[in-house]
């Protein structure tokens, strides 16, 4: 599994909007379980052969969002966690740092 925190500010909620936007208009890859509830979010990335999930976890800073990425394979989790960064720098303006962690 790898961690994934991204600094957005102080308005969290509104980048995770912005995020599930981001995941609509890009839906050839990304898609969400539950686009209705944007508070769980939970995106499955889907390529050829390359298959993972991004969860939004509980942060214990309000600035931050937090994400747990998965795979089936070290490797396919290694390439949904930088699709998933590329997303998030590419439709994100207000992301200012990601750090990420394996573990």
């Amino acid at each position: 599994m790898i961690r994934i925190q991204v600094h957005v500010g102080p308005d969290a909620k509104r980048r995770t909007r912005e995020l599930y936007q981001a995941v609509k208009q890009h839906a050839r890859v990304w898609r969400s379980a539950d686009l209705t509830q944007p508070e769980h979010l939970t995106l499955i990335h889907e390529a050829r052969n390359v298959k993972g999930r991004v969860r939004g976890v509980q942060s214990k800073d309000p600035e931050y969002l937090a994400f747990s990425c998965t795979g089936r394979t070290e490797v396919e989790e290694a390439i949904t966690a930088g699709r998933f960064v590329h997303l998030v720098f590419r439709d994100l303006q207000a992301v200012s740092d990601i750090s990420l962690h394996r573990r």
